[in-house]
């Protein structure tokens, strides 16, 4: 008996191993209720832009370099990614957390980039991505002024 007892108990640690890979089958990761790789596509309904120099603010200026430029009626398409981020024409920006009923992305500026940007996808009660709203940052120097530019955007379907 004793002989057959460890050829048995290594038997059975050898098969365990196996029995897990199979019982473990990879979940669909999401990301507040969405996966990576769906896709949807929206409508720009409003569109803000402004320039801030110093105290000084000047709307409806031109988009700069490096901020997607949608015009009111483009459609745009949504794409989630293998990390959840949102990402879309000239845009990818990194999902931060579920809030009940949207889902919160930002991208922030750092030391070596100047620019930000943020969004949020409002969802059914079925989940599914019913309004965007968008906002992109640009900071700059005018001497020792800060000039930022901010261009926001709204989308339905």
């Amino acid at each position: 008996m004793k002989n057959l007892l460890l050829p048995l108990l290594l038997g059975c640690s050898a098969l365990l191993p196996a029995t897990l890979l199979q019982a473990a089958a990879p979940a669909a990761t999401t990301f507040g209720d969405f996966t990576a790789g769906q896709t949807f596509t929206f409508t720009v309904t409003e569109r803000h832009t402004a320039r801030t120099k110093g105290f000084h603010v000047t709307k409806n200026v031109g988009v700069p370099n490096g901020i997607p430029d949608f015009k009111i009626g483009d459609q745009v398409k949504f794409t989630i990614g293998s990390n959840g981020q949102l990402k879309g024409p000239g845009f990818n920006i990194t999902y931060r957390r579920d809030e009940g009923k949207v889902n919160v992305y930002a991208k922030y500026p750092s030391a070596t980039t100047t620019k930000g940007s943020g969004a949020v996808v409002s969802k059914s009660p079925k989940n599914k991505p019913v309004k965007v709203a968008m906002t992109f940052n640009r900071l700059n120097f005018s001497g020792i002024i800060p000039v930022t530019t901010t261009v926001d955007y709204v989308m339905k379907k």
